[in-house]
């Protein structure tokens, strides 16, 4: 594909507003997925799909995804929905808006000419209201249309990502911290105390359902503790989403559901999700009664080391911050909401 401005003339920008239309799009948006710039997990069309159908469709949202064409193959998908609210203006979010970066989905070689922003107005013309996207990275396509267009933008929580050098975990830990390793030795001594410590990873259908359940147990108690919610976590019809995107993720191999066990028991659980060579850690929860033998830091370098021992190069661990994520990781990825009318 090749693109100059006069191509944006023959683009076709066409949206899916109900079930039907928008399900007759999964082979072109994965096809799309496949040879787009920089995409992640949040992009794919079956992570947006769980979105949507358990999610987003059940709190009252209508469907607005934007997919642009060129010579009739798919080149762009912006995957929106609305609210309509009385007495106000709809107001449009990403379909994807559950706690993740957020980009429009672009062939690659058209993400490399300069029509970017043209594009993005395209697209935008199909809708009305307000619209409010976030999180946005910096240097996303996003991101960069937005530069270009002038558009608002407010910081949002910024994210912390560690890039791996070609190097083993240890010496990539020694460098941020000279305590951490000395305290993951002196909590994995307490915890044999408790009984013999493994890390496992599940695999099967059979051992998955048990595990998540206890992830989501682990990780609702913590959010009660901490008197916050979440979207994929605060509603049963949500966390069956998850459940059933992350299973299949984790039998194509484009998940990891990873297990800190103590004796029979399981105090430690991470879900991560794999693009490529970036890994996200996704959703972690731990035991209140071994939080004391640092179960959670056990929990997070496993990951890491693993993640090193397959080639991941980009470890992401999403926004927020705390100690630890700010220990393990070396840089900080600047996040924004991004408003348009």
């Amino acid at each position: 594909m090749t693109a100059n401005a006069s191509d944006l003339k023959h683009l076709k920008v066409s949206t899916a507003e109900d079930d039907r239309s928008f399900e007759q799009l999964e082979l072109e948006w994965n096809d799309l997925w496949q040879r787009s710039h920089d995409a992640r997990f949040h992009q794919r069309y079956d992570w947006c799909a769980a979105a949507w159908h358990e999610c987003l469709r059940q709190q009252g949202y209508k469907l607005h995804v934007v997919s642009v064409r060129w010579q009739g193959r798919l080149v762009a998908v912006l995957p929106l929905v609305r609210k309509d609210r009385m007495l106000r203006r709809p107001d449009y979010r990403f379909l994807s808006c559950l706690e993740h970066p957020k980009d429009v989905l672009v062939d690659r070689q058209l993400a490399a000419t300069r029509n970017l922003r043209d594009l993005f107005l395209l697209m935008m013309d199909t809708c009305s209201g307000r619209i409010r996207i976030s999180p946005v990275r910096k240097a996303s396509l996003l991101h960069d249309v937005a530069e270009q267009a002038n558009f608002t933008m407010k910081p949002a929580l910024d994210a912390h990502v560690a890039a791996l050098p070609n190097s083993d975990i240890e010496t990539f830990v020694r460098q941020r911290s000279k305590s951490l390793l000395g305290e993951e030795r002196r909590g994995f001594k307490k915890l044999l105390k408790k009984g013999p410590v493994s890390v496992s990873w599940i695999n099967t259908y059979e051992e998955f359902d048990h595990v998540f359940a206890d992830l989501v147990r682990l990780k609702r108690t913590w959010l009660l503790s901490k008197e916050k919610t979440s979207g994929w976590l605060s509603d049963d019809r949500a966390v069956a989403a998850l459940r059933s995107y992350a299973k299949g993720a984790v039998a194509a191999g484009h998940a990891h559901l990873q297990c800190i066990n103590v004796g029979s028991d399981r105090v430690a659980i991470n879900l991560s999700l794999r693009d490529n060579a970036t890994l996200t850690s996704f959703l972690n929860g731990y035991e209140p009664d071994f939080g004391r033998f640092g179960v959670g830091r056990l929990g997070m370098l496993a990951m890491m080391r693993r993640a090193c021992a397959d080639d991941v190069r980009v470890i992401d661990h999403l926004g927020g911050t705390n100690h630890l994520k700010t220990t393990v990781t070396n840089q900080i990825v600047q996040q924004y909401t991004l408003e348009i009318g």
